[in-house]
């Protein structure tokens, strides 16, 4: 996870709130790791002598490069962002042409599913329809071609296309869980961070007020008056602490206003009272109280 920190940072500040932070360091990874997979795919077609087809593939490794020395300058993310959808969308059309279609190139148009899938992670569910549509135009248009792509298809043994249909299936399968996965991760991690606050806030909040007090508030009560009808309220105040607070040193002090209130909360709990606040040396506490 270090690592993953370590790319979110390529495209974020300081500034950045975390959720943002996020969503970079999940496209960097996502694009980082097919530009590695792209190494198999430039050797294997120009080691098969189709220069065009490798240089596809290529074309990404260049461009994710060349994206990600800008970002790291500009901190631009956006124009990042777009340009890998758009090559996550074209480049697999582009390649499955040049090799003639559905079956020759092993199917290469699967990898065009990753960019929906980031465009989901990454942007607005709104903003993410758009690339959802456009990857099945593309889908169909590719279909609808297809018959004549193929007849020329590249002169691939046919183990060679069922091995990389395979690699395909797994490859894309294996970036997008991770990409995924890692997303799902930092989201869970935000939210036990979130729920720490949270049961931490509510602690807070006990210490203030008494707890059905506090439950009551939690569920969004406005207005809290309830009536009692016999109510002892203790007010007490500690008789010439002010002056003795000019001569004690703090730590002192302190010490001493710890000293006396946890003896007053044993006296209470022992009364069976109800200790609503203390403040500096004030201790108020009410009786015949739920």
């Amino acid at each position: 996870m270090r690592l993953l920190d370590r790319l979110s940072d390529l495209g974020s500040g300081p500034a950045n709130p975390p959720d943002e932070r996020l969503r970079h360091g999940t496209l960097i990874f996502a694009s980082v790791l097919i530009t590695l997979i792209s190494v198999i795919w430039v050797a294997t077609y120009l080691a098969y002598g189709y220069p065009t087809s490798a240089a596809i593939p290529a074309l990404y490794q260049l461009t994710t490069v060349v994206g990600l020395v800008v970002l790291v300058r500009t901190r631009r993310f956006g124009i990042f962002r777009t340009t890998q959808l758009l090559a996550f969308l074209v480049l697999p059309a582009l390649l499955q042409a040049s090799l003639g279609g559905f079956v020759a190139s092993s199917a290469m148009i699967l990898w065009a599913i990753f960019t929906p899938l980031a465009a989901l992670a990454l942007q607005e569910f709104r903003r993410s329809i758009e690339w959802f549509v456009a990857f099945f135009a593309e889908l169909v248009a590719l279909a609808v071609l297809d018959p004549r792509l193929s007849k020329n298809p590249a002169a691939l043994p046919t183990g060679f296309v069922i091995t990389f249909f395979v690699l395909n299936v797994m490859g894309l399968t294996l970036s997008a869980y991770v990409m995924l996965g890692y997303f799902v991760e930092q989201r869970e991690r935000a939210h036990r961070a979130l729920q720490t606050e949270r049961e931490r806030s509510e602690r807070l909040l006990l210490n203030v007020l008494p707890g059905p007090i506090a439950e009551r508030l939690k569920v969004g009560t406005e207005v809290i008056a309830d009536d009692y009808n016999t109510v002892t309220v203790l007010f007490a105040d500690l008789v010439g602490f002010t002056e003795r607070s000019l001569v004690m040193a703090a730590d002192e002090l302190v010490a001493l206003l710890d000293q006396i209130f946890t003896r007053f909360d044993r006296l209470a709990d022992a009364a069976r009272v109800e200790k609503i606040k203390t403040i500096g040396d004030a201790y108020m506490v009410a009786g015949g109280l739920p």
